[in-house]
């Protein structure tokens, strides 16, 4: 399973995923993302459901088309209090198949975490510069005042 968000500016993603900024994102050029079944395998937006009434799978479903049905509906549901999240998802399903494989063209931007360490920093720019020479990197500013991120190109 791979998940994306398609706001990059998501404070609340920032601290949950990215341990309060310390991390980093990266931009993926959707063309490649969602044009190209053998990099990621299925895809959808995410559906998020009223708690009482989660997707469920039955094991009797009338055809195997059905079944794989449900079953989606399930890997691409979550409960509703997640929904400022804006979630993507792509999955392989094939168990020994789930490597992801993308050219590095795909990768367009590299976010860095405003509290991000400065040896993380370096040694992400430095794999940057080396393996993905199209992309941008940028770093996050966390304004604590208005509780937003902006970004400053390096």
């Amino acid at each position: 399973m791979f998940c994306v968000n398609k706001h990059k500016n998501n404070v609340r993603l920032w601290k949950k995923f990215a341990r309060y900024h310390e991390g980093f994102c990266i931009g993926f050029d959707t063309k490649f993302i969602f044009n190209d079944e053998n990099i990621f395998g299925s895809c959808g937006k995410v559906d998020y459901y009223c708690e009482k009434k989660p997707p469920k799978v039955n094991p009797l479903s009338r055809s195997k088309n059905e079944a794989i049905s449900k079953m989606l509906k399930v890997i691409y549901s979550l409960p509703r209090k997640f929904k400022g999240e804006d979630e993507f998802r792509f999955a392989k399903m094939n168990i020994n198949n789930r490597q992801v494989n993308f050219p590095t063209s795909a990768v367009k931007e590299i976010i860095l975490g405003s509290s991000i360490t400065k040896s993380n920093k370096n040694e992400i720019i430095k794999i940057v510069k080396a393996k993905f020479t199209t992309a941008s990197i940028t770093q996050a500013k966390y304004d604590e005042t208005l509780d937003y991120v902006v970004f400053n190109e390096i």
